[in-house]
């Protein structure tokens, strides 16, 4: 590392050490500022080490969401660092974000993670596929939503259809089959929970549930959306 790459690793230090100390969103944007002023390779190994330190969780997330405001061009570095780290919550930020720049190694690495024994990775890859994923990865996509020993997982995938809906809408009825699939059987609340959501979400259709954004809950009779949601899915898919 050359000199002037010093003076500013140590400069940037020292507005790390003052912003980890407070939750204010100015002094953290000032630090983001100053981190993304530069692209040298010295500067985004900096910035790239910094993710590992998440004691300061509004921090952490400004200072993740700062490499996506880097723009496209940092995914070959974000590449390069998944071919050899090996941190399981790193590997899960990389892929994180390499699907928000829509670098091509996103969706390698999002199958590859969906098998992946840490359930926050396998979180990740369902939420890289939702936004980039193909066809193919429909059917990936089901035996995370019916199969994945975790609500939290099974409940991303849920969400994951209705985006990969977003960007598929020829995949309308594939997708509406896992979660008319999935919602038969499934015996967690949160997750029948986003199940419907996603439905109701494809199929601008309401069933009696909402998501309450202020107060971070479901709101609603689940039972009763997931009957309703059952009977528009049974009609809607017949014998298909």
């Amino acid at each position: 590392m050359n000199q002037e790459n010093e003076r500013k690793i140590a400069a940037l230090q020292a507005l790390h050490q003052s912003a980890k100390r407070t939750d204010d969103f100015e002094n953290h944007h000032a630090f983001t500022k100053a981190l993304k002023s530069s692209n040298d390779p010295d500067i985004l190994d900096y910035h790239y080490n910094l993710l590992r330190e998440r004691s300061n969780r509004d921090l952490y997330l400004r200072i993740r969401a700062a490499f996506d405001e880097r723009g496209p061009t940092v995914g070959d570095f974000l590449e390069e660092k998944a071919r050899v780290e090996k941190d399981s919550a790193m590997r899960a930020d990389i892929l994180h974000l390499l699907g928000l720049v829509k670098h091509p190694a996103a969706v390698p690495m999002a199958r590859d993670s969906l098998k992946a024994k840490d359930p926050e990775l396998r979180r990740r890859a369902c939420y890289v596929i939702g936004w980039l994923g193909q066809a193919e990865d429909v059917p990936r996509l089901r035996d995370i939503l019916i199969h994945d020993p975790e609500p939290d997982v099974r409940a991303t995938a849920a969400t994951t259809h209705y985006q990969f809906y977003e960007h598929s809408k020829r995949s309308k009825m594939p997708l509406l089959r896992n979660l008319s699939d999935a919602l038969s059987a499934e015996p967690d609340r949160g997750v029948v929970g986003s199940i419907i959501l996603a439905v109701q979400y494809i199929l601008e259709r309401r069933f009696g549930i909402k998501w309450d954004r202020e107060e971070d809950e479901l709101l609603g009779d689940v039972e009763s959306a997931r009957e309703k949601c059952m009977k528009a899915l049974g009609r809607l898919l017949g014998g298909s």
